[in-house]
């Protein structure tokens, strides 16, 4: 498997790991990752979106492993914004400018230990697949860059 395909197919795991956690119960790791998919997932629609594309665009796995490290500070302006447009959407007329940044320190927090949850496993498990050899670069140390994307 390719470097490009790997990383890629990791942004599915915030969506998939808390749907196949449910099966063992509603409590514990599956009520703290469900309630990050809950919150934080339209912000994280969007993040994901820009991540597929920028990592077809890096010429090596150090780069992809980079951007997916930086990932979860990425992240947090971008949920700033949508904690923001949301706050505002459904408190109209009572909010207040200390209440939001209240929220955003709050969930910054939060996103930043459940995105770094997210990259360790990711990188533990794209380290397991190069020590197997299913993930190994293309064409002598470079990841064959896709021009659909």
């Amino acid at each position: 498997m390719s470097p490009v395909l790997f990383f890629r197919l990791s942004l599915l795991a915030p969506v998939l790991l808390p749907i196949l956690l449910l099966f063992t119960g509603p409590e514990g790791p599956a009520a703290f990752l469900m309630l990050a998919l809950v919150f934080g997932g339209p912000a994280y629609l969007f993040l994901a979106l820009l991540l597929y594309r920028w990592i077809g665009r890096r010429h090596s796995t150090g780069s992809i492993r980079r951007l997916v490290f930086l990932s979860p500070i990425i992240f947090v302006p971008i949920e700033a914004v949508f904690m923001t447009l949301l706050m505002l959407f459904v408190e109209s007329n009572q909010i207040h400018l200390i209440e939001i940044a209240y929220m955003i320190m709050v969930f910054s927090g939060y996103s930043l230990l459940v995105g770094y949850i997210y990259v360790v496993l990711v990188s533990f498990t794209s380290i397991a697949l190069e020590w197997f050899g299913w993930l190994s670069e293309e064409e002598s140390g470079t990841v064959q860059r896709h021009t659909n994307c």
